[in-house]
Parts: structure tokens; C-alpha cells; sequence
């Protein structure tokens, strides 16, 4: 997605498309995001994309459906998520200073010519990654959305792919029923509101 809008963008005297992207968030950090905008890609407000279907508003939908009670789903799937993000916690921790360490990286300075500046320049980037600082920051992030139990910030920091499967549960549900539920309720009278819900986490793209 990243390398074709940014191709797409490169080559627009070609096709005379305006090309844009929309990406899950997936430990990238301000900085990656900021020079990502710059080339038309925006993150949603979301770790991972499945996480979309995780959102509280989605839950409500899918509680109300089923005549159960949306507070009791909601703190059982909460006590999940916060559950799994502790159990989780250096490995979340370190993937995540792992991608800006590797984002850092990517900016060596290519330009640098001879094998002195090449050094100096690699010596420079290397000596400018704190990786202390850095995985401190992120654990602090873990930490605090664990001490806070904060449901959003947990979708938008925690990597988990299979997290609605884990709720399906709660519904008394199969593993796989829970996305397959919502998909169902998009063709009834509860489309308007999904979608509506959905665009609470998705970008603005301005096409001008």
C-alpha cells in the first residue's frame, strides 16, 4: 500500500490520478506518520485494521442485536484486553521500539561520499539512537493504558490480529462468528450506524 500510493503520487503525469492510502497504525510512531501524510497516506485510529471490529460502538451494535447487556460485554472484553496486553507486555514493548529504531535507521544519510563520511554518518545516526529512552517511552505507553484501563488507546497500541476472535466469547459465539455477525448486520437495518461508527476511526482525506 505504502510503495504503490507513493509510486501512484511519483507518476501522476501518467494516469492524472490523485492517489492516496489508508493504513493501520502498527507501532509506527509521530514522526513515520507526519512523513507518511506528506505522501497521501493516512493511519486509521486503530493498531491493526481487525481491530476496527472491536471498536465499543461495534460492540453496543452487536449487544443490542442479541439482547445482551452492552455494559457487562464491555467490561469483559475490556478485562481482556487489558489482560492480554499485560501477559503481552515486552513483546508489545519491543516490537514497537523495534519499528522506530528500524524507521530511525532508514534515515541514514545515502548522500555521504567516501568511506570516512559514510562512517561518520552511520556513527552519528547510530550514536543518535537512545534505544534506552526508547523502550522506556513505549513501555510507559503500555503501562499507562493498562493502569487507566483505556479501551481506545488499547485498539490504536496493541498489535493483536486475532483480538475479535477472542471476543466472539463474550457472545457465545465461535471464534470466527463475531466478523462474520457484523458483516451479516451491514446488510440490515443497522448499516447506517455501522458505517457511521467506522468512520469515527477512519481519516479525512481531502482529494483538493
Amino acid at each position: 500500500m505504502i510503495e504503490s500510493t507513493k509510486a501512484m503520487r511519483k507518476n501522476s503525469a501518467f494516469h492524472h490520478i490523485k492517489a492516496f492510502g489508508v493504513i493501520d497504525m502498527d507501532y509506527r510512531t509521530e514522526d513515520e506518520i507526519k512523513a507518511l501524510k506528506k505522501s497521501g497516506i493516512k493511519p486509521l485510529d486503530i493498531a491493526e485494521v481487525e481491530n476496527i471490529l472491536c471498536v465499543p460502538e461495534l460492540l453496543a451494535i452487536v449487544a443490542n442485536n442479541l439482547r445482551f447487556d452492552y455494559e457487562e460485554i464491555y467490561q469483559e472484553v475490556l478485562d481482556c484486553v487489558i489482560d492480554k496486553i499485560s501477559e503481552n507486555l515486552e513483546d508489545q514493548c519491543s516490537k514497537r521500539s523495534s519499528a522506530e529504531i528500524e524507521f530511525k535507521l532508514n534515515m541514514f544519510n545515502g548522500k555521504a561520499k567516501g568511506k570516512d563520511q559514510l562512517s561518520l554518518a552511520l556513527k552519528g545516526l547510530c550514536d543518535s539512537i537512545d534505544v534506552s529512552k526508547i523502550y522506556d517511552k513505549n513501555l510507559e505507553i503500555y503501562n499507562q493504558i493498562i493502569q487507566e484501563k483505556n479501551y481506545k488507546k488499547a485498539l490504536l497500541y496493541y498489535n493483536n490480529k486475532g483480538l475479535s476472535k477472542e471476543i466472539s466469547k463474550f457472545f457465545k459465539m465461535h471464534s470466527d462468528r463475531y466478523s462474520s455477525y457484523i458483516i451479516w448486520l451491514l446488510s440490515s437495518e443497522n448499516r447506517e450506524e455501522i458505517i457511521s461508527a467506522l468512520k469515527e476511526y477512519a481519516p479525512i482525506i481531502d482529494p483538493t
